[in-house]
């Protein structure tokens, strides 16, 4: 029967997704252009016998930035750096090479089987794939990110050989393993398809290149896979770039365009947050020595009960983990959450951590409130310091007022009573406080907290708002010398950044009318309406008494 082998260009299998934020390792794919009859490899009606020329394999292990390479495509292996000027070296990465050919058997396997083969070996019977190792030609990348594995050979007992190449050790900043990567021969050279590598006829230097490549967009990144909070078993996949990155059910960080988000929120108001993490593999944590993720929140309150870890398998099935004592657990306490991973199964998975949190009651209006993430010393990046994220900004603004005599801004008005409403999309509601922090809005007037100032008051505040433009402080009773207005006194905004309105230098003025007097324009302008009035009076009387004159002539 014949059958397809794959087998002449090398190839580099994927079967770690790469996910952008992550530090992730892809080799390259290519296409194979061998042929088998009845099993048997030939080249050009060539056989084994012509090559005998041992073969160099030369690793480049490359480090690229996430917006310079495209992680969801497969590039093609010809011997040529992709992206030549956006990548950088990673040294101190080693790799070990395996002897595969009795599975290859001269090319009755294709590269799946013998890829199924090593995933089946690597679970089940890791001791046989142990004795394939050769032990000889373990290597190690240089300051150029470079190895090379020496003399292989094309042919053994006259059937073409196949190796397959793992990453066995880890440079700083890198960790979870590169792509296996198979390399079956014979092999054509790049960009012909006449010359192989190994043939005796050959006189050229016979060396391989592969380039294994790492993304060093960091190991903590945004959110692929959020859930809600509220209701973690039904996760949902908000991105910055289709959905408002100023609403705090958006966990994500930065906005499309990769700027920092800052967000207006009110006291006590639900935020999303949520961040991406790669898990180090099984050999560096336990349960007795966990993988631990500290969030530094210093002025937020976070609900540690809300936290929530999901994860896609290499079939794309999403996967939920909540919190417990044989995956994970999560406090929060002065300040930071931390989150212990315990399960050995998230090894080199690359997880979604999302989590809610608060601006408490009395946090400073028109202060950023920042939070930033960091990975214990299991891993570092490559100058062995800490991994650290940070996440977006919140803040909160508020505004502050003060009573006034209509007639003149500098007679202050003491007493008197108000509350705060807010009409969106012609809907009203209405503030409840605790003292001048805000709490929550209700729909219902009659539960509205009503601010009473005592007799040696005139000032008042209200914090923990977030910004917007329509605000409404209403005046239900006024200072016994003043008339009520019972009605609204003052619209007002609510900046909280760039140009707060919460200042207690410069209050906001709500104006009272003294009782007994006529309406009052503020300043001079009684007396000039007094003038005005008296004027028209004596014109009047003057008009009619010459008008009576002239009836009685």
């Amino acid at each position: 029967m014949k059958k397809q082998a794959f087998g002449i260009i090398t190839t580099a299998m994927l079967i770690l997704p790469l996910v952008a934020g992550t530090l992730d390792v892809q080799a390259d794919e290519v296409n194979t252009k061998a042929q088998t009859t009845d099993g048997t490899v030939t080249v050009d009606k060539s056989t084994a016998r012509n090559f005998t020329r041992p073969v160099n394999i030369q690793l480049h292990a490359l480090k690229y930035n996430n917006a310079t390479y495209n992680a969801e495509q497969k590039q093609q292996n010809n011997g040529v750096d992709a992206i030549k000027g956006e990548s950088t070296p990673v040294s101190k990465v080693a790799f070990d090479i395996y002897d595969i050919s009795e599975y290859y058997n001269n090319g009755q396997r294709s590269q799946e089987e013998l890829m199924a083969l090593y995933n089946q070996y690597k679970g089940a019977y890791p001791e046989k794939l142990n004795d394939l190792k050769m032990d000889d030609k373990s290597v190690e990348t240089d300051e150029d990110g470079l190895a090379t594995i020496a003399n292989l050979p094309v042919t053994k007992d006259g059937k073409f050989t196949a190796y397959l190449i793992l990453q066995s050790g880890h440079a700083n900043g890198v960790y979870g393993d590169a792509a296996p990567m198979i390399v079956t021969m014979p092999d054509l050279k790049p960009n012909s398809t006449t010359e192989y590598f190994g043939q005796t006829t050959n006189d050229t230097n016979d060396t391989i290149n592969l380039y294994p490549k790492f993304l060093t967009s960091g190991k903590i990144a945004e959110p692929t896979n959020p859930t809600n909070p509220s209701d973690p078993t039904n996760p949902n996949q908000p991105t910055a770039g289709n959905t408002d990155p100023k609403d705090p059910s958006n966990p994500h960080n930065y906005d499309k365009d990769g700027k920092q988000i800052d967000l207006s929120v009110d006291y006590n108001e639900k935020i999303n947050f949520g961040f991406d993490v790669t898990v180090p593999d099984r050999t560096k944590f336990n349960s007795n020595d966990p993988f631990t993720i500290t969030v530094d929140a210093p002025k937020l309150t976070i609900d540690d009960k809300t936290v929530v870890i999901t994860y896609k398998d290499k079939e794309g099935t999403l996967h939920t983990v909540k919190q417990d004592s044989n995956s994970f657990d999560a406090k929060f306490e002065n300040g930071k959450l931390v989150i212990k991973i315990t399960d050995q199964s998230l090894a080199n998975q690359d997880i979604t951590i999302s989590y809610s949190a608060t601006v408490p009651s009395g946090a400073n209006p028109n202060e950023k409130l920042t939070s930033k993430v960091t990975l214990d010393n299991k891993v570092t990046d490559n100058e062995g310091n800490p991994i650290t994220y940070d996440l977006k900004n919140v803040y909160t603004g508020g505004n502050n007022f003060q009573v006034v005599d209509a007639s003149n801004d500098n007679i202050k008005v003491n007493g008197g009573s108000f509350y705060l409403q807010k009409t969106v999309d012609g809907s009203t509601k209405y503030a409840k406080l605790d003292g001048q922090n805000f709490t929550g809005w209700t729909a219902n007037k009659n539960e509205a907290t009503i601010i009473k100032l005592t007799d040696n008051q005139s000032v008042f505040a209200i914090k923990g708002l977030k910004d917007g433009s329509n605000y409404e402080v209403i005046q239900t009773a006024a200072n016994k010398d003043y008339v009520n207005p019972n009605a609204l006194v003052n619209k007002f905004n609510v900046s909280g950044l760039i140009t707060p309105t919460y200042n207690d230098g410069t209050p906001e003025l709500i104006h009272n009318v003294k009782k007994g007097i006529l309406p009052s324009t503020g300043g001079t302008g009684i007396a000039l309406f007094l003038t005005v009035g008296t004027l028209l009076m004596g014109g009047s009387y003057l008009w009619f008494r010459r008008s009576k004159d002239s009836a009685e002539v």
